[in-house]
């Protein structure tokens, strides 16, 4: 009801709706349940934030119905092309940002935990009884010992323009969502462990990436996970900044107080010892024969037992010596200036051509690659597909070879080939 009157439609359609239990999923449909929790969250004027329990974890993300902007309106899917502007009912949030959401902001939304092994809903109370003692705008008085709190870093842009390329598909990423690649230029503001706010503007918000742990000097590559509604084709993004910092910053501590110096202790005098009685002599002893004592020879410690030696294999199996022709002399004959030269090993790939991408690689571009064909590497007309992480790193498909034939005789097997930057050329 509440969606039909925002959208100014009649409602008198919908009052079968207000019967407990009448918008249960019927015939094995789902999803009923996300358009009723949207209608809470937008009736309550505040979004609402599930946390889904599935035994003792909480699952992440967690899911915000009725999510709201900074000026307090609902988030809305731009147009695309015919589609038009759509209401957002759910969006996913990392439960890190829960946390910090609602630390910030405890009064902005509405906490449900789900429980999926017993399908229950249970909400979360939110009693301000440490906020009513203290005045509007005051801060809580902080510990003599405590420490001074760190300084917040501020954002640190990272000046250019960049546009996110289309990754290869990956089967770990999220249904509903799809993956693009950021290269960027090195900046002195890269570190381990740093976060970087990449704004998106075909979605109207920023996403946050952490980079990678190992950063060379060169181009610096993230992957941003977006949902599929941005599309599949290279998109613009920017500004880009860097938020969050990995250095530790260590507060300085207040030094503890001294303490005072306890009062010296009266001392206390000690009663007085009666005299001890004289004891009366004891009566010599009879003189005895001594004897003496019998001495033995130290005895050397017994050295512990040689220690077995360990088994050749971990099954107690004997390793047996693969044998290669020739070692046992069988060339070293008269006829060994006969002998054939060894095989040259391959050629290693240049590390400038191993993970770098030339710039007119972008998917959909039309280039040359180099192919195996009739038992020797060939020129070919090629259309890149993807980029992806690993090496090599260029995903290509063969069209047509060098002189223009686009038969299948005349083109390598397989038609899709992973090649690297040496292996490419403009067309």
């Amino acid at each position: 009801c509440v969606v039909r009157e925002q959208e100014m439609l009649e409602v008198d359609l919908l009052a079968d709706w207000r019967t407990l239990g009448h918008w249960s999923p019927r015939d094995g449909s789902e999803g009923g349940s996300t358009g009723f929790m949207f209608g809470i969250a937008a009736n309550l004027g505040r979004p609402v934030i599930v946390l889904e329990r599935d035994g003792d974890v909480v699952l992440d993300p967690c899911y915000v119905y009725g999510a709201r902007d900074a000026q307090g309106a609902l988030h809305v899917t731009p147009a695309r092309g015919t589609k038009p502007a759509t209401v957002q009912f759910v969006k996913q949030m990392a439960y890190k940002d829960v946390l910090a959401a609602l630390e910030a902001r405890p009064r902005v939304y509405s906490v449900v935990e789900y429980d999926r092994n017993a399908s229950h809903h249970s909400p979360f109370v939110y009693s301000p009884e440490t906020e009513s003692d203290a005045p509007a705008g005051a801060a809580a008085p902080a510990p003599a010992d405590a420490p001074a709190p760190a300084a917040e870093e501020p954002p640190i842009p990272i000046p250019g323009a960049f546009i996110a390329t289309p990754a290869v598909a990956s089967r770990k990423a999220p249904t509903g969502t799809v993956r693009f690649v950021l290269i960027m230029p090195w900046h002195e503001a890269f570190h381990r462990g740093a976060k970087l706010s990449v704004h998106v503007p075909t979605m109207g918000s920023s996403v946050t990436v952490s980079l990678p742990a190992q950063l060379a000097s060169g181009n610096v590559e993230v992957v941003l996970t977006l949902p599929n509604s941005v599309g599949s084709d290279p998109l613009p993004v920017g500004p880009l900044s860097i938020v969050a910092s990995a250095k530790a910053m260590v507060a300085a501590k207040q030094p503890a107080a001294p303490k005072a110096p306890s009062p010296p202790k009266a001392p206390v005098a000690a009663a007085p010892k009666p005299p001890a009685t004289p004891k009366p002599p004891a009566a010599p002893k009879a003189a005895s024969r001594v004897k003496p004592a019998k001495t033995r020879a130290a005895k050397s410690p017994a050295l512990p037992p040689p220690a077995e030696p360990p088994p050749p294999s971990r099954y107690g199996r004997k390793r047996t010596v693969k044998a290669i022709f020739g070692d046992g002399g069988e060339q070293d004959g008269p006829a060994k200036s006969f002998r054939s030269a060894p095989i040259a090993p391959k050629p290693f790939v240049a590390l400038e051509d191993e993970m770098a991408i030339p710039a007119y690689c972008v998917p959909g571009a039309r280039i040359m690659a180099v192919g195996w064909h009739g038992g020797s590497h060939k020129l070919f007309h090629a259309i890149v597909r993807g980029v992806r992480p690993r090496f090599p790193r260029l995903v290509v498909e063969f069209t047509a070879d060098e002189h223009g034939a686009i038969h299948a005789v005349a083109l390598p097997t397989p038609h899709v080939a992973h090649v690297h930057a040496g292996m490419v050329q403009e067309a």
